[in-house]
């Protein structure tokens, strides 16, 4: 059987974990897929993917050849493997009848798998939950034999809130036989060169064979929603995006693109203060650090609700402050005098007490 590596068939590998699907992208230097056939006679090609996350996936190859080898059929056919389970092998035409896409052309090989399939792994390493497609490609035309080996593994680790920053985690490396030589982070498809993701708070950090990307709570492009329940509540969706650069040991480079959506709601705190003067004989209130898309409807004085706009002819007063930070204070100030001011007498000489 003549092997060639993966570094003298492939340029470029790519391996894209998106919002609902997995897809890994091969392009081969002058059309690979197209002429292979024409020079290759008698001998079988095995072309095997250096990515795998467990070491059980390569364990019956031999089978796999062997299963490949006695098709009668030319056209490219597929079999998945969950572990060390193998499922029947199918034709490209039936796979796609369960979801599964392959695009092979002149140089391309694609291969894309939605999330959730019968013939995926679900596992759990390290405390972050992974999913994995292991599937073999195989074609053969008379004694000739082609092998395509391609996994795809995505963390599907759905973010946390941490302080104030939401932080997502993968694998390091989530393929164990590559090397993580550069992370880049951004969001909604954009990425941020390290000095500009350090300046804005972004932080990659790895903890326990994990790479935990952590992305600030203010960060631009990020989308925020405050909504009352109770208390008041920031609802975020952030649209993360990173892109690694991984490397085999024979320095072929493959590129790792994860796209994450990821919500969380947080409780926002509040700014309340007494700012009573006694000698201005007027209580004064301060609700401050409330976001821009909140309004102030009403407020309630002794059980009296006040809606707002107050009438002209109120005598308390609620004013209003924006800050820079987009965010807004109010001050409401009431008279001693006022008609909802109680008043207790207390038996002290030469005082009254008022609530």
């Amino acid at each position: 059987m003549a092997t060639q590596s993966k570094s003298s068939l492939f340029k470029a590998w790519e391996v894209t974990c998106e919002a609902n699907y997995m897809e890994v992208r091969l392009d081969a230097p002058g059309g690979f897929f197209f002429f292979h056939w024409l020079m290759v006679f008698h001998s079988q090609v095995s072309i095997k993917s250096d990515v795998t996350c467990t070491s059980q996936m390569y364990k019956d190859d031999w089978n796999s050849l062997k299963t490949a080898h006695s098709s009668t059929t030319s056209d490219w056919q597929v079999m998945f493997q969950q572990g060390e389970q193998k499922h029947s092998p199918m034709t490209l035409s039936q796979a796609a009848k369960q979801g599964y896409a392959f695009f092979l052309t002149s140089g391309r090989l694609v291969f894309r798998t939605p999330y959730g399939q019968p013939h995926s792994l679900n596992t759990e390493v390290n405390g972050v939950p992974v999913e994995v497609v292991y599937v073999t490609m195989y074609s053969r035309q008379s004694w000739v034999v082609l092998m395509i080996d391609l996994v795809a593994a995505c963390s599907m680790d759905e973010g946390s809130p941490d302080g104030d920053h939401m932080v997502w985690r993968t694998l390091d490396p989530l393929y164990p036989s590559l090397s993580i030589v550069d992370v880049s982070v951004g969001l909604n498809g954009q990425l941020l060169e390290q000095p500009a993701a350090e300046k804005r708070g972004y932080t990659v950090q790895k903890h326990d064979s994990r790479l935990q990307i952590s992305v600030p709570f203010d960060a631009d492009g990020r989308y925020r929603k405050s909504f009352v329940n109770g208390s008041l509540f920031d609802f975020y969706v952030f649209h993360v995006y990173s892109e690694q650069i991984l490397l085999s040991q024979d320095q072929v480079e493959t590129r790792l693109r994860l796209h994450r959506t990821m919500t969380a709601v947080v409780q926002r705190p509040l700014l309340t203060e007494n700012r009573t003067i006694l000698e201005e004989e007027v209580f004064t209130a301060y609700l401050g650090k409330l976001p821009e898309d909140v309004v102030l409807a009403a407020v309630t004085l002794n059980g009296e609700e006040y809606t707002l706009p107050l009438a002209n002819t109120s005598s308390h007063t609620i004013t209003k402050v924006t800050y820079a930070d987009n965010t807004q204070g109010y001050t409401l100030r009431v008279p001693f005098e006022h008609p909802v001011v109680g008043k207790k007498v207390n038996h002290s000489p030469s005082r009254t007490s008022r609530s």
